[in-house]
């Protein structure tokens, strides 16, 4: 069976089973590894995952404190 034929089944039973990635894994015989790939979710983590790790340089900036960016709070820096 050719990977697009795989994915041809494997996508039709996605389907049919209301995209349950269990439900495919039995209906098919196949890996749920495989079921993944060609479903393309394993694409989507791998994403995903990317966009979380850290900087290059070691830092999560998702995390670090913005200094730089002006307080929202109106009463600061205003002269009475």
């Amino acid at each position: 069976m050719t990977y697009d034929q795989v994915c041809e089944l494997v996508n039709m039973e996605f389907e049919r089973n209301d995209e349950d990635l269990r439900r495919t894994v039995e209906a098919t015989g196949l890996p749920l590894s495989v079921v993944m790939e060609a479903t393309g979710i394993k694409d989507m983590l791998d994403f995903m995952d990317e966009e979380n790790e850290e900087d290059e340089d070691g830092i999560d900036w998702d995390t670090v404190a913005h200094d730089d960016v002006p307080d929202a709070d109106a009463s600061k820096g205003t002269d009475k």
